[in-house]
C-alpha cells in the first residue's frame, strides 16, 4: 500500500501518510487540506506538498498517478525528477 491514514487516538487530526525515497522517511498530509482522489495504489494529491527544514524548503513535490514529481526547489538528490511511490524500503 502506498498511502495509509493514521488518526490520533479520538479521530479529529487524520493525516495520509507516505513513504519519501528522497527523505528516506514518511509524510503526513492532513486530510483536512489535501484532496485525495481516493486510489490508495495510485494516489493523486493536490496541492503540491513542502517539507521545511529550519524554516527552508527541503523537499517539496506533487503525488500524482502513484508517481512522487519533486519539485526543482527541493534540496535533496531528487530535486527535479520524478520517482515511482513505493512502499518503504
Amino acid at each position: 500500500m502506498r498511502i495509509w491514514i493514521a488518526s490520533n487516538a479520538d479521530g479529529s487530526d487524520k493525516r495520509y501518510i507516505f513513504y519519501c525515497p528522497a527523505c528516506r522517511s514518511h509524510h503526513g498530509l492532513p486530510e483536512s487540506r489535501w484532496h485525495f482522489n481516493g486510489n490508495f495504489s495510485s494516489p493523486t494529491f493536490h496541492p503540491s506538498f513542502v517539507i521545511r527544514e529550519e524554516n527552508e524548503v527541503y523537499c517539496h513535490g506533487i503525488i500524482e498517478d502513484g508517481k512522487i514529481k519533486y519539485l526543482n526547489d527541493s534540496k535533496h538528490e531528487l530535486a527535479g525528477k520524478v520517482v515511482d511511490m513505493d512502499d518503504e524500503d
